[in-house]
C-alpha cells in the first residue's frame, strides 16, 4: 500500500507538498502529534468497524486533546456524533470540499485550536463519560 501511495505522489508531482511519516511506537505519538495542526480521520463507511470508529474512535479525541481540528469524511454517523463541534470539518474528498476546509481552518485556526482543547477538557474525554458509571456503582 505505502509503495502504491508513494508512487501515486510522485506521479502527480506533489513530493514536495505531501510526506508519509514511518509508523512510531506509541509512547512518541503524543510529542508527534502536537508538532501538526490539522487532525484528518478519514474513515470510508464500509463496514461495521466504521459505525463503532465514528463514535468511539481515539484518534479523533486524541487529536482534539492536542488542540486540533480534525477533517472527517462526510457521514451521517460521524455528524450525527460531531456535527455541533466547531473543530469537526466533513469533507466528501472533492478539491473544493477540502479547499474550503483548509481555508476556514487557516483563518480560525486559534479559535478552533481552543475549542477543539475545550470540548476534550469539558466533556469529550474517558473521564467525563466513566466517572457517573462509577458512582453509580459506588466505586
Amino acid at each position: 500500500y505505502i509503495d502504491k501511495l508513494n508512487s501515486l505522489i510522485e506521479k502527480l508531482n506533489l513530493s514536495n507538498l505531501i510526506k508519509i511519516h514511518p509508523p512510531l511506537p506509541y509512547q512518541e505519538l503524543k510529542n508527534f502529534t502536537i508538532q501538526h495542526d490539522i487532525g484528518l480521520a478519514i474513515l470510508l463507511p464500509k463496514n461495521i468497524n466504521f459505525k463503532t470508529a465514528s463514535t468511539s474512535s481515539n484518534k479523533i479525541y486524541e487529536y482534539i486533546a492536542s488542540s486540533m481540528p480534525v477533517i472527517l469524511y462526510d457521514t451521517r454517523s460521524y455528524k450525527s456524533s460531531l456535527a455541533k463541534r466547531k473543530w469537526a470539518f466533513f469533507t466528501d474528498l472533492s478539491n473544493d470540499s477540502l479547499d474550503k476546509i483548509f481555508l476556514t481552518i487557516s483563518k480560525n485556526s486559534l479559535a478552533l485550536s481552543n475549542s477543539a482543547r475545550e470540548d476534550f477538557e469539558k466533556e469529550l474525554n474517558f473521564e467525563f463519560n466513566f466517572n457517573p458509571i462509577l458512582s453509580y456503582l459506588n466505586l
